[in-house]
Order: C-alpha cells, then sequence, then structure tokens
C-alpha cells in the first residue's frame, strides 16, 4: 500500500421499498406467538 494511493465514490443512493417484507415478517412473528400459546395451551391440557 505505501505509495499508493486509494479512492472511493458513492453515487447517489435510493431507497428500495420492503412494505411487503415487513408485513411478512410481522405476519411470520404474530403465527409464531400464536403457536406457541396453542403449544402451551395444549401442554396444560394433556
Amino acid at each position: 500500500m505505501g505509495g499508493s494511493q486509494f479512492r472511493f465514490l458513492l453515487g447517489p443512493t435510493s431507497q428500495r421499498g420492503f412494505k411487503w417484507r415487513e408485513y411478512a415478517t410481522w405476519v411470520a412473528l404474530g403465527a409464531l406467538c400464536l403457536g406457541q400459546v396453542a403449544l402451551i395451551y395444549w401442554l396444560m391440557s394433556s
């Protein structure tokens, strides 16, 4: 690296839409919570 020079350039950025991914994450978390509640109910009733 000694005498070398590095140049980094950043171009303009644009934000991508993650609406569907965020929605899918919340649905998965809700399903996980409901599954855990159902499992606890099933284990306590047996």
